[in-house]
Parts: C-alpha cells; sequence; structure tokens
C-alpha cells in the first residue's frame, strides 16, 4: 500500500465510526416513524462528529496510535446510544445491518489502534483499509435509514 493512502484511509476509517458504533441490546425506546428514528440517529452522529472533529486530524500511523483511542471512546459512547434506538418494523432490517457494520468497524479500529501502538504499519495499514471498505456498506444504511448525519461523503 502507497503511503500517500494512509491518510484517505484513516479519514475513511474515522467517518465510518464517527457514526457511531452498535455495541448494548436496543431498549424499548420505540421511534414511531422512520423521520423519528432517523432523526435520533443524526442527533447522535452529529453530536459523535462535533467531539471527534476537536480531537484533531488523524493523517498518520503516528496520530492513531494517539488521537485513535480517544476516537475509540467517543464511538464506544455513540455505540450504546445507536443501539438503545429501536427502529421502526419497516426499516428493522437495515437499521440491524447498520448496527452491525459499526460493530465491526469499532472492533477493526481498536485492533488498528493496537497495530499503531506496537509499530505495526503494515497490519494497521490494513486494518483501514478494512475500515474503508465497511465505511461503504454503512454509508448506504444510513442513508437508507434516513441518518444523512450518519453517511460519510
Amino acid at each position: 500500500m502507497k503511503k500517500s493512502l494512509i491518510p484517505s484511509l484513516i479519514l475513511a476509517a474515522t467517518a465510518l465510526l464517527v457514526a457511531g458504533c452498535g455495541g448494548s441490546s436496543r431498549s424499548s425506546a420505540h421511534p414511531a416513524t422512520k423521520a423519528d428514528y432517523a432523526k435520533a440517529l443524526n442527533d447522535i452522529c452529529s453530536s459523535a462528529t462535533t467531539k471527534v472533529k476537536a480531537l484533531g486530524s488523524v493523517s498518520s500511523i503516528s496520530d492513531l496510535a494517539t488521537i485513535g483511542p480517544k476516537i475509540s471512546d467517543i464511538t464506544q459512547k455513540e455505540a450504546g446510544d445507536i443501539a438503545a434506538v429501536q427502529p421502526p418494523a419497516d426499516i428493522k432490517s437495515t437499521a440491524d445491518d447498520y448496527v452491525s457494520i459499526l460493530k465491526q468497524g469499532n472492533a477493526k479500529l481498536k485492533d488498528a489502534i493496537d497495530a499503531a501502538k506496537a509499530g505495526d504499519t503494515s497490519k494497521a495499514q490494513q486494518l483501514i483499509s478494512d475500515l474503508s471498505a465497511l465505511d461503504t456498506k454503512a454509508t448506504t444504511d444510513a442513508r437508507t435509514l434516513g441518518a444523512t448525519s450518519c453517511a460519510s461523503g
């Protein structure tokens, strides 16, 4: 992988994880409509985006090792928030898929941070590339759900 791809891959990975990550089981909070569900997710994602942007840019593997854990903390908090919002029945399958993708993304972020801290640039780059691939699907699901603040790009 070319070094010039590192910043763009890290950016894509961060975009996926800023959207929040599924974690805890869903509560009985049940939005009445897709629009209500989308609003709840958009609020969660907007909050996470603000917090992550305040940390500064992640443009290298070194940045990933130092800033990544803070991003992971933010996405872990958002994980519970997104997972706690019960989707309406007509979009439940897409919502479940979205939460699953976000869980996978958060696990890969943690692994990439560990690799960056260990100085394993090759492994960190591969995990970031994997995150970028997940981002494409997460963005599609977020847009389908109407959660445009959760979609990257």
